[in-house]
């Protein structure tokens, strides 16, 4: 049984690191790394990565914990365990030489971050009840010492979906000057120059909206034409309420100057939001009568070891 667990636990590491490395994030050293602390207490880190963060200014490291188990066997007591296990490395492991040697190699110079994925692997998930138990667990607040994320099935689910898309976007602006890319809009005042890249940051993955632009050629009479393209990922309940907030999004980070269409992909069904949906766009309409605007939805997964490109 522990060999089978094992085989299991292995399986579902290798298949974090694939997403992560999908997300542009860099691997520090390997998996499973034990890290000898200063008072000779061993630690073992699931994995490590790095990323430049666009708006830090810095290279952030994150301590990833990848947990795969029975639903059964995940309950608030399995959680609070597992974060505070992580939190207890997060405050020792950076103070130890192996550290550097094993792990950072110089890289990130600010290493206060977790992140756990949680994968019930029995197709027994049930969000509402994985939410339950984390209303019930106090997380480090956003302006901590130490931050701590929790990701469950439904939003690693998400999280492929997106790759999928990306994949595909990237593909259909692969011959014009602007590739898809991430974008970041500055959040300085005076605004600075936003960010256009290919990394999706850890903050971006818990956002209700995830910006991108891209330009595509198209060809008009003989001629080959750029067209410049909105790309947004919602994750938002879908009502005048949430749309009406990404509007608002749009227009102060002033993301819909010089674009031709705008293309809204959602997690959440279509079909159970037409009305919404459709007063939204004759109000954007309304407003920008130039640029169209089109929903579209994610390709669902459902199994993330089927998943792979």
């Amino acid at each position: 049984m522990p060999e089978e667990q094992n085989i299991i636990g292995n399986r579902w590491e290798d298949k974090v690191i694939e997403i992560l490395n999908y997300l542009e994030w860099a691997q520090g050293g390997d998996k499973n790394i034990d890290i000898k602390s200063r008072s000779n207490k061993t630690y073992g880190i699931d994995m490590y990565f790095t990323y430049p963060d666009p708006y830090e200014g810095e290279n952030i490291g994150i301590f990833i914990e990848a947990k795969s188990r029975q639903w059964k066997s995940i309950n608030k007591t399995f959680i609070e365990v597992t974060i505070n296990k992580l939190k207890t490395k997060i405050q020792e492991v950076p103070l130890s030489p192996e550290f550097n040697e094993k792990l950072n190699f110089n890289t990130a110079t600010k290493y206060n971050t977790g992140f756990i994925l949680i994968w019930a692997n029995d197709f027994k998930y049930d969000h509402e009840k994985f939410i339950e138990y984390l209303n019930e667990i106090e997380l480090p607040k956003k302006k901590s010492i130490q931050r701590i994320f929790v990701a469950s099935n439904k939003e690693i689910l998400y999280y492929c979906a997106v790759i999928d898309a990306i994949s595909q976007l990237k593909d259909q602006s692969k011959d014009s000057e602007k590739g898809f890319k991430i974008f970041y809009p500055s959040l300085n005042k005076p605004k600075n120059i936003p960010e256009r890249t290919n990394l999706i940051i850890l903050e971006l993955l818990f956002s209700k909206f995830i910006f991108d632009k891209m330009q595509i050629m198209e060809q008009v009479s003989s001629h080959n034409i750029a067209k410049n393209i909105l790309v947004i990922f919602f994750i938002y309940n879908i009502d005048m309420l949430s749309l009406n907030l990404m509007l608002d999004a749009l227009i102060n980070f002033q993301l819909l100057d010089e674009v031709a269409n705008v293309i809204v992909y959602c997690y959440e069904s279509l079909s159970d939001f037409r009305s919404a949906v459709e007063q939204f766009k004759r109000k954007f309409l309304g407003k920008y009568e130039n640029i169209e605007i089109e929903f579209k939805e994610l390709t669902k997964i459902s199994d993330v070891f089927s998943w792979g490109h």
